[in-house]
């Protein structure tokens, strides 16, 4: 529902508020609900709320960080796609966690990870714009170690 709001970007406040709310309980209680949320599910979170730019009442804010919690635990086992780990990234710099978007960029490349060029091209942006001379240079040589990579051609 929120992707898409988002995508016809159309902000309804009640509805957001209801889905976030709905959201967090099936984070918080996966098992009473018998429901697990997909890599590409709680990416399409984060990057909704970001593209929907909601007025956050603290759930939101709540919401993303129960849903990084659970993408960080799956990073390990690899169970996401390109395109998830870019809209989680886009999604958490767009929402003023920029560095925390960098921090599990980092995770991602560290894991062996694929990533797609905006992964890399966004955290690149982020640690740019903020100063971040150390973060930037991890993030380029995450992308060296990846001479076959797309964005390298």
């Amino acid at each position: 529902v929120l992707w898409a709001l988002a995508v016809v970007r159309s902000r309804h406040d009640g509805l957001c508020s209801a889905v976030v709310t709905r959201a967090m309980q099936l984070l918080v209680r996966p098992r009473a609900a018998d429901v697990r949320f997909t890599s590409a599910e709680l990416a399409s979170l984060i990057w909704s709320l970001a593209k929907l730019d909601v007025a956050d009442d603290g759930s939101i804010a709540e919401l993303v960080g129960a849903v990084v919690t659970e993408l960080r635990r799956r990073i390990p086992s690899k169970e996401y796609g390109p395109k998830d780990a870019s809209m989680c990234l886009w999604g958490l710099g767009r929402l003023g966690r920029a560095e925390e978007a960098s921090a599990i960029f980092v995770e991602f490349a560290d894991a062996g990870a694929e990533l797609a060029a905006t992964a890399f091209s966004t955290a690149l942006a982020f640690a740019q714009r903020d100063g971040r001379l150390v973060e930037e240079l991890r993030i380029w040589r995450a992308l060296g170690h990846r001479a076959d990579h797309p964005a390298l051609a």
